[in-house]
């Protein structure tokens, strides 16, 4: 079972209701001051693995800035000045909270904060350019970092790249599953729009492996990734508990190497 995916795609950016900014002088978000405008959001509720991009009130400059996602979750929030690029693997119900400061004095300190919907439904992204307002680069000089998380008994993994592109970038990627063969994964290009987001951003993809491994009996099974046309590889083992990877390579990384069943 070969399929073509690609994750995430541009979203407009759309100004919804949140929370209102508070003055304070604590690092603490939940207390409360005088408002000082509203967060951006480019989407009121969102599907696992779908982006979501996140900034200040306009006309903020940040000196610092902390992004926190709560309760904590395997959220992965890629940050760039006033902006941030959230991506969620579990369906619920999330506060986002962005403190600030704006002086040199980092101890005085705004805050906003709200709250976003996460369905249980995976993201689905559109397909691949051409497109007016996409654009596409080689993997030639970048690294990818792969992690795994347990979902509902099945497994699932994020791939993220170190270098940063342009606006929510995204992997066109193939991938392979089954028994005989184990798991390979093909990370081809590198997917990005170009503009209307704000930021620079690590593309990142979504690998939903639900359907795949879920059935797999107990066992070790072949592991590789296709990365710049080279390909490296590994295993991962499938126990009653956990998925173990055995890994070691200089440009894909997995981590952790461990996560329970």
């Amino acid at each position: 079972m070969k399929n073509l995916l690609a994750g995430f795609a541009f979203t407009g950016i759309l100004t919804c209701w949140l929370l209102a900014c508070t003055k304070q002088t604590s690092q603490d978000p939940s207390k409360s001051g005088q408002g000082a405008g509203t967060l951006t959001l480019s989407n009121q509720t969102v599907k696992i693995g779908q982006p979501l991009t996140v900034s200040l009130p306009q006309g903020v400059i940040p000196t610092s800035i902390k992004w926190s996602v709560k309760p904590d979750s395997t959220a992965h929030v890629s940050v760039d000045s006033g902006h941030a690029m959230i991506t969620f693997t579990r369906g619920g119900r999330y506060d986002i909270w962005a403190s600030y400061s704006t002086t040199a004095d980092s101890s005085k300190r705004d805050s906003c904060g709200g709250t976003i919907v996460v369905s249980d439904s995976v993201y689905t992204p559109p397909p691949p350019p051409p497109a007016y307002y996409s654009d596409t680069v080689s993997v030639q000089h970048d690294s990818l970092y792969i992690h795994p998380f347990p979902d509902t008994n099945a497994l699932m993994l994020t791939a993220q790249s170190t270098m940063r592109y342009g606006c929510n970038p995204y992997f066109l990627y193939a991938t392979s599953a089954s028994v005989s063969t184990g798991i390979s994964l093909d990370f081809q290009k590198v997917i990005y729009t170009t503009g209307g987001c704000g930021g620079m951003y690590p593309a990142t993809s979504l690998i939903d492996l639900t359907g795949s491994v879920s059935g797999w009996p107990n066992g070790t099974y072949p592991f590789s990734v296709k990365y710049d046309g080279t390909t490296y590889t590994g295993s991962l083992t499938i126990s009653s508990t956990h998925y173990t990877f055995s890994w070691n390579n200089p440009r894909v990384f997995i981590t952790p190497l461990q996560v329970n069943r």
